[in-house]
């Protein structure tokens, strides 16, 4: 988010963290394998819910598109109208991985995203509002690639709730 705003972008060091998540999820495929064995005799409150290998997944293949089109979007200024909705659903997104990490670590059987459905809320919102603001005023390009980072956006954040879902479930 803040490559998309301000212009700042250390590759480099997100070239980092892309060989750690995509090692990290290597390794998770053996873990899962491990989690599917081992949790048939626990209790249903403590098991991991098995959708969550396809969400894990899908969230870091939507990061990928989303970084990928703040690359792109190089001197695109239609942005700014909604950088306030954006950069409060990014903050919710990155508070609800933690979250979610945090509780299936203590195997919390609970667990309420409300601010990712405010923040989704006020950013469709807001979104709805643009159709009152000429859009052709932008190019085509501009508004795909703001629409592509918008929806995959959202998407991540549905999928959080979604995993926030098992967690109540189980």
């Amino acid at each position: 988010m803040d490559s998309a705003f301000t212009g700042n972008y250390d590759r480099p060091r997100v070239e980092q963290l892309k060989t750690s998540i995509i090692s990290s999820l290597v390794k998770g495929r053996s873990l899962w394998q491990e989690v599917r064995r081992g949790q048939t005799n626990e209790p249903p409150e403590k098991r991991v819910n098995e959708a969550w290998e396809f969400l894990i997944r899908r969230i870091w293949e939507h990061i990928l598109t989303m970084e990928h089109t703040v690359l792109a979007r190089q001197q695109d200024t239609f942005w700014q109208i909604l950088s306030p909705q954006i950069t409060q659903l990014a903050l919710e997104t990155e508070t609800a991985m933690l979250t979610l990490a945090t509780a299936v670590k203590s195997h919390q059987p609970s667990l309420a995203l409300s601010g990712m459905e405010v923040a989704l809320t006020n950013a469709t919102e807001q979104l709805n509002r643009l159709q009152e603001i000429k859009q052709q005023d932008y190019s085509m390009d501009e508004l795909l690639r703001f629409f592509t980072f918008f929806y995959t956006m959202e998407e991540v954040g549905r999928k959080l709730q979604k995993m926030s879902g098992t967690l109540v479930n189980n």
